[in-house]
């Protein structure tokens, strides 16, 4: 067991987790080539989306395709910086086509919201012109123009 603390909180992983992927931070900390304290490994970044870097590199499903990422576009940018400077090329590659995914469908929900505008803008104006023939036909006056009788 290895255990972390990232920017002040505590995370413990096995030494095979963090040897997945290769050419990583991880693996190249884990080489043997720099002198380590494996019972508390100081990173100095920010924990917030340390998790999901780990549970990653957990991730057991061999189509990693499925692994969960968030629907916000700038969580993913968050996480896609904490990947890239733990050098987890998968990772990356995964966020990277999640935020294509999503503009895309960012841009088909814009394009079809136009569309609804559009429409509601045609209705608005065929409203006003019925209401003015209601107006004119059966009132008689125009909008404000009637009197009224004092007793």
């Amino acid at each position: 067991m290895i255990n972390f603390d990232v920017g002040g909180k505590s995370f413990t992983t096995q030494k095979s987790t963090l040897q997945k992927y290769k050419d990583t931070f991880f693996s190249g900390l884990l080489s043997g080539n720099f002198p380590l304290n494996e019972k508390n490994i100081f990173i100095d970044r920010d924990p917030k989306h340390f998790r999901v870097i780990l549970n990653f590199l957990r991730y057991q499903n061999p189509n990693i395709q499925e692994f969960p990422l968030s629907d916000d576009f700038y969580v993913l940018e968050e996480i896609e910086k904490e990947a890239d400077f733990y050098n987890i090329v998968p990772l990356i590659e995964l966020i990277q086509k999640k935020k294509n995914d999503l503009s895309e469908n960012l841009d088909e929900k814009e394009s079809q919201y136009k569309k609804i505008i559009e429409r509601l803008d045609s209705i608005e104006t065929q409203a006003k012109k019925i209401l003015q023939a209601i107006d004119e036909t059966y009132c008689g006056f125009s909008n404000g123009s009637f009197l009224v009788k004092k007793k």
